[in-house]
């Protein structure tokens, strides 16, 4: 239990206070349905649906926060890979001198739009700066090594 209140507490705002909705909408229904057992006298069917609700609330947000460390360890791999291909060379200087740049939608959308001048359009798109960073980081070094020019 105190390992599953510890990963609660690393959880988002905006994520607890949909497990909290949630589980409010399902203790409504846990006490409805608990009335028509408690009318039938069945322990045992108490029981069994008390568990699979438990497991069913436990389940998503120790998945989704297992979805999230998943995803920062791959950035970190990729950042340390970006980083051997750097090979000493500035960051600011690839960065500067790519073909590619990043910036919000124009609508205030919160992901981040990265766009290919020499194409003139937007070609992929993230959720931070630093994910646009890595992604531009990544091509133009693959490009370089590759030695592929778009015209």
């Amino acid at each position: 239990m105190k390992q599953v209140c510890q990963i609660y507490r690393q959880l988002s705002t905006k994520l607890t206070n949909s497990i909290e909705i949630v589980g409010i909408v399902i203790g409504l229904l846990m006490m409805v349905i608990l009335a028509n057992i408690a009318a039938d006298g069945s322990v045992l069917a108490l029981i069994i649906f008390t568990l699979v609700t438990l497991a069913l609330i436990s389940a998503q947000p120790l998945q989704q926060w297992q979805q999230r460390r998943h995803t920062k360890q791959q950035f970190q791999l990729r950042q340390q890979r970006v980083d051997q291909l750097l090979a000493g060379r500035s960051r600011a200087d690839i960065l500067k001198t790519s073909p590619f740049s990043y910036g919000r939608w124009p609508d205030g959308d919160d992901n981040y739009m990265i766009d290919d001048r020499r194409l003139g359009k937007i070609i992929h798109q993230v959720w931070s700066p630093e994910e646009a960073e890595l992604w531009i980081l990544e091509q133009t070094l693959h490009e370089e090594e590759n030695g592929d020019e778009r015209e």
